[in-house]
């Protein structure tokens, strides 16, 4: 949005933020290996990410997969810092930082947080009561930082916000948990069959003034 307010919307500006998430992200993992490793395995695994396909593919489009890898190996460069001082702001920045992944890519982002939390369980040398409580305030964040946006949404009337995109019940909450949760994690389908919708009433959404176009030129969520 920052690069369209001051470029204007072009091709080239909206898709500039990915390569340079992209190449962001090959810097990162290079300085988050190279104090513990070496030069020469940091040259190595930034090497092999940097040519990785489906890495390249991603940071060309206007899709903000770059952006959430970017985000996500950032907090994980804020966790090692957290493990290493022994400072609650490091871990809370860490835990912060997928908070605001999940609120660009939804339960994507919350793939990493089992090995964050078992990560600094087996790795900070502060004492347990102390990782437990840490651990504890940051989820409360993460928490926090990755509903704020939805509930701000969902609290909003339907009639002065666009539809939700992909979601059954014009809830970027059920979004978030469900075509955008559980299904694409686990390919399980959670509420109504994309097929049944209309069968289930989901038609009387298409009459929806503020309902995406067929055309795909109408305001929604996505």
């Amino acid at each position: 949005t920052i690069f369209a307010l001051i470029f204007g919307v072009h091709t080239w500006s909206v898709i500039i933020p990915q390569a340079l998430a992209g190449v962001g992200s090959v810097f990162l993992l290079y300085r988050m290996i190279k104090p513990t490793f070496g030069i020469g395995a940091a040259r190595i695994a930034a090497l092999v990410m940097a040519l990785t396909p489906i890495a390249v593919a991603v940071s060309r489009t206007n899709n903000i997969d770059s952006m959430l890898v970017f985000t996500l190996l950032l907090g994980s460069a804020c966790l090692l810092r957290a493990v290493k001082q022994g400072k609650l702001v490091w871990l809370l920045t860490a835990f912060a930082l997928i908070g605001l992944a999940f609120n660009m890519k939804m339960m994507q982002a919350f793939m990493v947080l089992p090995a964050f939390v078992l990560f600094y369980l087996v790795a900070s040398r502060v004492s347990l009561k102390k990782k437990i409580g840490s651990l504890l305030l940051s989820l409360v964040l993460l928490t926090g930082l990755s509903l704020s946006w939805a509930i701000a949404v969902d609290s909003a009337s339907s009639s002065s916000r666009p539809y939700v995109g992909s979601s059954q019940t014009n809830s970027v909450l059920e979004l978030a948990f469900g075509y955008n949760g559980t299904e694409r994690l686990l390919g399980q389908t959670t509420g109504l069959a994309k097929g049944d919708m209309n069968a289930a009433g989901g038609g009387k959404m298409q009459n929806q003034d503020n309902m995406q176009a067929p055309n795909g030129n109408g305001s929604s969520f996505s």
